[in-house]
């Protein structure tokens, strides 16, 4: 992505609203991360097998001054109410006895191995990030995202066609990454204004992808209770 001058950095606030309950453990959807994918997806390059493949992306997210992450923050929502859902495994058995010589089958161990695993649904109307980005860049980007969150396959997190929007905001002391304080992503631990009271220590990346962990480094994050 070119450069893009200062002047035309602006503080931003986005938001998109979900018709599916939102499946995030960790509660941290960063809107650099998906800003990075789309941007590669533009430029028509293979995706990254592993981390030692992805190559350097920029974003329309203006960087910190010490270039460590981007100024923007994960996302923010209310949750209206909680559910539970599954993913399941069972091992075709009866298929298995008709179609080979199979006649005993393990489901306690191995590759055949059944399961049941609890999964929470969030259920959340709409998911707001701040940011100090270019208005138009970030929603062109954006506005290919149709899903958020984990088990997208099977139509989690889905995002209401045409509902992504960008505006302008007026910034507050901290803006985008801290509030009163609290900080609104993962940030350095020696970053000004931060309120300990009110910050969680974390090993986390403090920039996509995020699920790079030989890059985790102690830093504080949003309290999981916010």
């Amino acid at each position: 992505m070119r450069a893009i001058p200062l002047s035309e950095y602006e503080p931003l606030v986005i938001t998109c609203e979900l018709v599916s309950p939102l499946v995030s453990p960790e509660r941290f959807i960063a809107i650099d991360s998906m800003l990075a994918y789309q941007a590669v997806l533009h430029t028509d390059q293979p995706m990254a097998s592993n981390a030692s493949d992805c190559v350097p992306v920029e974003i329309p997210v203006l960087r910190s001054p010490c270039g460590r992450f981007h100024m923007a923050s994960i996302a923010q929502f209310n949750i209206d109410k909680r559910s539970v859902g599954y993913t399941n495994k069972r091992f075709p058995t009866q298929e298995a006895e008709n179609l080979s010589n199979m006649r005993r089958v393990e489901t306690s161990q191995g590759l055949t191995k059944a399961f049941r695993i609890p999964r929470e649904h969030l259920h959340v109307d709409k998911l707001t990030w701040y940011c100090i980005g270019k208005r138009n860049d970030c929603l062109a980007l954006l506005s290919n995202v149709t899903s958020i969150g984990k088990k997208r396959g099977v139509g989690m997190g889905a995002i209401i066609i045409g509902s992504w929007s960008i505006a302008l905001i007026t910034p507050w002391e901290g803006f985008p990454v801290l509030r009163d304080g609290m900080p609104l992503r993962p940030l350095p631990n020696e970053f000004p204004g931060i309120d300990k009271s009110k910050a969680e220590p974390a090993f986390r990346c403090l920039s996509y992808p995020y699920w790079d962990r030989a890059r985790e480094v102690e830093c504080v994050t949003q309290p999981l209770d916010w």
